[in-house]
């Protein structure tokens, strides 16, 4: 199924653009947490899904985009020189790219799918239906009344 196959895709995506930052924080939407992340394979692709279907995926990307890091997944100690506390790229002000991008791509191959599922139908069906008429009474019909 090519529509898995992109959401796979955006999935590990979003793991590596989104997968270090905090979920344990209540942002503006509360939608970004233990529940819709991109933390985790199966969670990544259960936002992605929630996505397809239209239920509040923008309420995650507007969380995503004021997101802060984790401070689990800093390998520096804060009293470290070198410490930064948005090691992870946060804020993510073009998480919307993302979104917006994926949003097209599986609109685009979910469209096409029933585009080509309808006309799949169509033409079965007019396959399925036999003429009254057969081509020889037609060929008949035109010698004897044709101008």
């Amino acid at each position: 199924c090519l529509c898995c196959l992109v959401m796979f895709i955006f999935a590990v995506l979003g793991m590596e653009f989104f997968g270090r930052d905090d979920i344990s924080k209540g942002y503006v939407n509360g939608m970004y947490n233990h529940h819709a992340n991109f933390r985790y394979f199966g969670d990544a692709f259960m936002v992605l899904f929630r996505q397809v279907t239209g239920e509040a995926w923008n309420g995650v990307m507007h969380d995503i985009m004021v997101a802060d890091c984790d401070p689990a997944f800093n390998p520096l100690e804060p009293d470290d020189k070198d410490y930064d506390e948005d090691y992870c790229g946060t804020p993510h002000s073009g998480a919307w790219s993302y979104f917006v991008i994926f949003h097209v791509f599986v609109t685009g191959l979910l469209f096409e799918l029933i585009t080509a599922i309808v006309l799949d139908e169509f033409g079965k069906m007019n396959e399925s239906q036999e003429l009254p008429v057969n081509p020889d009474m037609i060929s008949n019909f035109n010698d004897h009344w044709a101008l």
